[in-house]
């Protein structure tokens, strides 16, 4: 049977969080933002340029 190791809890009683960041995190700029940003539009230009031969008749009538 599989052993559980429970895992190591940081506990800070001055506050919500963590008590320290982690070193490869120490001098990263942060950028808060928010879920109502807008987002440029992504852009895809696969469907324009590289067509299968099955794509191509896709919505033209049959009779």
């Amino acid at each position: 049977m599989a052993k559980f190791h429970a895992p190591v809890i940081q506990d800070n009683p001055s506050g919500w969080g963590p008590c320290a960041v982690p070193e490869k995190f120490k001098d990263m700029p942060y950028q808060p933002f928010s879920k109502g940003d807008r987002l440029g539009k992504v852009a895809d230009w696969t469907g324009t340029f590289f067509l299968s031969s099955s794509d191509i008749y896709r919505y033209i009538e049959q009779p």
